[in-house]
């Protein structure tokens, strides 16, 4: 909003109407129209105020002119939870050219309540009660999960060898797909070398459904064309899908339901909340190593189809050695003070 290239409006340059205050769009006639935003050619920090304003004709092609699009808001009254204003400052990881999401400093109610988990029928979908409250510091989060292609430019860059490629992804040619069949170690070694670490189950869980205790990513009801997942129940999506198409959270991430499994950095322990103080908790991550010596996965997977698999709050664990076809990861890093 600020630099890189001014932005055209569609306001008529001209001076203000002070009695023009609903929705006001300029004046009626001109000769130039507003160009907003300043441009990488622009050297004064003056220009860069978010009231500062440009102009020209609107023919001549500038060099340094561009835009961006609005759409008129709905009138129509809904009360399903959709999304709000992702959490996103356009922020990219230059180790692997990663998008990133801001998740802002504060507090969230992670998991469920007994009710609420009594839906979780599916063997090997285990809770995350009770309901508690977690501070968190500000971090940012991959907005995908790591894929092919950035894996293997890890490799490349490490010396290290891929891990076999799964019959749907056949050598390893869908580049913009999830990176699967690696271990937590592969996995925890990719997001030290892209200078963070895998992100704890809280940070997972506050990505997921941001503030307002939704269900799932998008909302309290299950929708399986909002996902990647087996949808004829067959128990086969018949593989992983392109990573940024499904899946999207209140924090602009994807594929936080469906596709791939993701890795945390925690331990699994079925009973972690149980018996602590469970209000207020600080930055939270089981690091103690736990009796079924496995870590946590979190998210669902293509492989699945039922709705009790997908809710933010359910949890997996299974051992770090494993390579799944339908095991990913994503990046979490400390926010950039």
């Amino acid at each position: 909003m600020v630099g890189n290239v001014r932005q055209w409006c569609s306001d008529w340059h001209g001076a203000y109407n002070p009695n023009d205050t609903d929705n006001p769009k300029g004046a009626a006639t001109g000769t130039a129209r507003v160009l907003r935003g300043g441009a990488w050619d622009i050297g004064n920090t003056d220009y860069f105020r978010c009231a500062v304003r440009a102009m020209s004709e609107p023919a001549p092609a500038g060099g340094f002119h561009s835009f961006r699009v609005v759409f008129r808001a709905s009138s129509q009254t809904t009360h399903s939870k959709e999304p709000p204003k992702p959490e996103v400052r356009g922020a990219v990881n230059p180790k692997d050219g990663a998008a990133l999401a801001s998740i802002p400093a504060g507090e969230f109610v992670m998991g469920e309540d007994d009710d609420a988990i009594r839906d979780y029928t599916l063997e090997g979908i285990h809770r995350n009660n009770p309901r508690h409250t977690v501070k968190l510091s500000g971090y940012y989060l991959y907005k995908n999960v790591v894929t092919v292609g950035q894996y293997e430019a890890y490799c490349k860059a490490e010396g290290k060898q891929m891990p076999s490629a799964p019959p749907f992804n056949a050598g390893w040619a869908k580049k913009s797909f999830p990176i699967v069949r690696v271990t937590w170690d592969e996995a925890r070694a990719y997001a030290k070398w892209a200078g963070g670490d895998l992100p704890s189950e809280a940070q997972w869980e506050r990505a997921a459904r941001g503030t307002d205790g939704r269900k799932f990513p998008w909302g309290d009801t299950f929708d399986s064309g909002k996902l990647w997942c087996s949808k004829e129940k067959t128990g086969d999506a018949g593989g992983t899908a392109e990573v940024g198409r499904y899946g999207f959270s209140p924090s602009g991430c994807s594929d936080m339901a469906g596709n791939v499994w993701q890795w945390c950095l925690d331990w699994y322990d079925a009973d972690y909340w149980k018996g602590r103080a469970v209000t207020g908790a600080a930055d939270p991550v089981n690091l103690n190593f736990g009796l079924r010596k496995s870590r946590v996965l979190r998210g669902g997977s293509w492989y699945y189809f039922t709705d009790a698999t997908f809710p933010c709050a359910g949890r997996m664990g299974y051992y770090p050695n494993n390579r799944s076809d339908d095991y990913g990861f994503r990046v979490a890093l400390r926010a950039l003070r």
